[in-house]
């Protein structure tokens, strides 16, 4: 078992979309992160930075097939329609929009 985590800025003006979204989980979103060996996922906002802090343990041996396998899921996917998403062209990891 791996302990992980990743920093991200959220844009300001979508904030209270972010909010909204991440009320809760969504169920096919939480399905996907356990099929991909990935368990006790937060995802933390502070505000009024708008940082955010996930942190996640990673079960798995591949951990480079199992992000893929995220971001191969529409729902799951890093940079997916989300438009209240975190960006950061210089950083990659399962991103669990809704979770």
């Amino acid at each position: 078992m791996q302990r992980m985590g990743l920093c991200n800025r959220l844009r300001p003006e979508k904030a209270a979309e972010y909010k909204a979204l991440h009320a809760a989980g969504w169920p096919g979103v939480l399905a996907t992160i356990a099929a991909c060996n990935i368990g006790n996922f937060s995802i933390f906002l502070r505000t009024p930075e708008n940082l955010l802090f996930a942190y996640w343990k990673y079960h798995g041996e591949d951990f480079a097939a199992d992000a893929r396998k995220m971001t191969a899921d529409p729902v799951t996917a890093h940079g997916g329609n989300s438009p209240a998403r975190a960006r950061s062209p210089s950083r990659r990891a399962p991103k669990a929009n809704g979770g």
